[in-house]
């Protein structure tokens, strides 16, 4: 229900608080309409005003505000609410609560079912952004702290993605890098080499450990360096990501 600006300065007159410094809980196991429709699993329509009142008692228990729930049931003014429990398999997402003055007709659900369960939708493709995005933060974290070198190349060794252990080693920030080709920053001879290392991998689709010296500073280094294969959704293999340890001292 949509409170009108009026209502809401009332209300907060009544409560002695802003409405938007509430926390709304509500008690799953307290048997209160909203419990019992979530445990359900099924969608309520209450039109009975002791009830609605009830409802609303479950968010004010915690705050100590029952005794003021008949004077805003009636500062609101709404008759009727219909509640939508939110699940996905047996995760409870939330719950839609709808409510208005006139009341609400058993015909109604079914319109209604079909935006709970777009919205569930949305919320599942929100939910699966954020996990997606919380763990490539997570790895960039890991990749980022890590000694190794690391870097991202398709089979033309194009650099997507390389790690600052590796870009310090340019002498140039990591950015600079991204976009550029193996001939672009290695020796031809060991351009070529890597290269070959790539093509096979990606050929093969497995991983692949080499030792190779790299001339590319004044004192030449040594590098143990994996290149695994990247699965792309599809199953195809397009990519590979190096990982490259300095081993000079152990040569």
């Amino acid at each position: 229900m949509d409170i009108s600006r009026n209502k809401r300065t009332e209300i907060e007159k009544v409560i002695g608080k802003r409405i938007s410094d509430l926390k709304l809980e509500i008690d799953l196991q307290d048997g209160g309409p909203q419990a019992n429709c979530v445990h359900r699993k099924q969608p309520v329509i209450i039109n009975d005003a002791q009830e609605i009142q009830a409802m609303m008692a479950e968010f004010a228990d915690k705050l100590h505000l029952k005794k003021v729930i008949p004077t805003v049931y009636r500062i609101l003014d709404f008759h009727s609410a219909m509640l939508i429990p939110l699940w996905a398999g047996d995760d409870l997402l939330g719950l839609l609560t709808l409510s208005r003055t006139p009341p609400y007709q058993t015909s109604e659900l079914e319109r209604v079912n079909i935006l709970a369960q777009q919205l569930t939708m949305a919320i599942l493709r929100k939910q699966t952004e954020m996990n997606l995005q919380n763990s490539e933060e997570q790895y960039r974290s890991l990749v980022e702290s890590s000694e190794a070198l690391i870097g991202i190349m398709d089979e033309d060794g194009m650099c997507s993605f390389i790690n600052q252990k590796a870009a310090e080693l340019f002498g140039v920030p990591p950015e600079l890098l991204l976009g550029k080709k193996l001939r672009e920053v290695f020796p031809a001879p060991l351009a070529r080499e890597y290269l070959s290392f790539i093509k096979k991998v990606l050929t093969t689709a497995e991983p692949i450990v080499v030792e190779v010296p790299a001339p590319i500073t004044k004192s030449p280094r040594w590098f143990r360096t994996r290149i695994q294969p990247i699965r792309e959704t599809d199953g195809s293999v397009e990519r590979v990501i190096i990982n490259a340890v300095d081993i000079t001292e152990h040569k």
